[in-house]
């Protein structure tokens, strides 16, 4: 009885941390719709950010988050002006903007298609994930590899190696990569700069429990 607890406890985690990696790839594959500002408004999109601030390592990024969302509530064309933040924080070249592509910050050249790409469409591959996307990406958009996170923590229910291959992905690419590109969204204001700065903190957070796995 005690060893199946257990496993519905790790498998409602698995499920819980697929669930907020989907959620931070939906949030930035493309400008956010109507629908997903709303959501992200209303009474469940703050339960998730309160709850989400239990964790003290959150806590500044998710009041952050919110304070944002706060000012988009009053606002009388609140599309528009999150248009122009995602026009403005995630779209322009590396210098003025924070395009949100894992090459560009693996070395000083800021270029893309480096290694994070190549070693991204080798982890698709090998785990037989064809993560397709409208806008044709590169593989090492974050949203991309958010979304391989997602699936990654589902597999490792029945895999270890899955579990194995979140560490790696983490520690090898994804937090060299989130950390300078948040860096980078700072220099602006505005929601999309929040919300890198909780996926930063997320991640970190993530990591810490994977490796007390």
């Amino acid at each position: 009885m005690e060893n199946k607890l257990e496993q519905q406890a790790i498998k409602q985690a698995m499920e819980g941390r697929a669930s907020l990696y989907w959620w931070f790839s939906s949030l930035l594959i493309r400008e956010l719709t109507s629908e997903q500002l709303q959501a992200l408004c209303s009474e469940q999109g703050s339960s998730l950010l309160s709850q989400l601030a239990t964790e003290p390592t959150l806590r500044p990024a998710c009041e952050k988050v919110s304070n944002e969302l706060a000012k988009l509530r009053v606002m009388q064309d609140p599309q528009l002006e999150l248009a122009a933040d995602y026009a403005t924080t995630l779209l322009g070249d590396h210098r003025s903007s924070a395009p949100p592509y894992a090459s560009l910050y693996a070395n000083d050249s800021a270029l893309m298609y480096q290694e994070p790409h190549q070693q991204m469409l080798e982890a698709l591959s090998q785990w037989q994930l064809g993560i397709t996307l409208e806008s044709n990406e590169p593989a090492d958009h974050f949203a991309i590899v958010l979304d391989l996170m997602g699936n990654l923590a589902i597999k490792s229910l029945e895999s270890r190696q899955a579990l194995t291959a979140q560490v790696d992905l983490v520690n090898s690419l994804l937090l060299p990569a989130l950390k300078p590109w948040s860096d980078a969204c700072q220099r602006h204001t505005g929601l999309y700069a929040a919300l890198s700065l909780l996926l930063y903190e997320f991640v970190k957070l993530d990591l810490s429990l994977l490796q007390e796995e």
